[in-house]
């Protein structure tokens, strides 16, 4: 196995690929908006957030509920942005990572990943490639594949490879979920 790939911690890099499965819950009054399941059923994570509320703010816990990161979205953005931070904390010392749309107009949601040691955003340490109308997607570090994204039925099946953050990973594709929704919600909205 190549040197783990770890970004939020390194108890999140297995020796072997791991799959996982996100349900979202679009129900209005509900706080649970995502639940994260391993290939066999069990729950592994769980996202929080406030579904009518203006500020997209969203904490992913574990299964036993202990926070693990939050993620806030920027708002008023050419870009949509959004930072992540350890446990339930806002403050910049506990950044994991930022993410922003990789281009202003376009009909793909291509995002790029920085690390809080990377101050110059003109090179991503992570980018995430939609396919197929956002259906699909492909998470990279450098030209290496890390992991991979699939939609059926509203349901986001991921395959993480070997040696890779799965928690990173799962925090990416509930980012870049929640992102998709914000875009049709406005795209409804405009009427286009």
């Amino acid at each position: 196995m190549a040197a783990p790939v770890s970004v939020v911690n390194i108890g999140f890099c297995l020796s072997h690929p791991v799959d996982l499965v996100i349900k979202p819950n679009h129900g209005l009054f509900s706080k649970t908006l995502h639940e994260v399941f391993d290939a066999r059923g069990s729950l592994i994570f769980r996202v929080k957030g406030d579904s009518l509320s203006l500020h997209q703010n969203r904490v992913m816990y574990d299964a036993a509920g202990s926070p693990i990161l939050t993620m806030r979205a920027k708002v008023l953005s050419l870009h949509q942005k959004w930072t992540v931070y350890r446990g339930e904390s806002s403050k910049e010392s506990d950044v994991v990572f930022r993410l922003k749309t990789s281009k202003y107009w376009t009909t793909k949601l291509n995002l790029d990943v920085f690390l809080p040691e990377t101050r110059e955003e003109d090179t991503c340490d992570f980018h995430v490639e939609s396919r197929q109308s956002d259906s699909c997607c492909t998470i990279y570090k450098g030209s290496s594949i890390i992991a991979e994204m699939s939609e059926k039925k509203g349901t986001l099946a991921i395959r993480v490879h070997p040696g890779v953050d799965y928690a990173f990973i799962t925090a990416l594709m509930v980012i870049h979920s929640e992102m998709k929704m914000a875009q049709t919600a406005a795209a409804l909205s405009s009427g286009i």
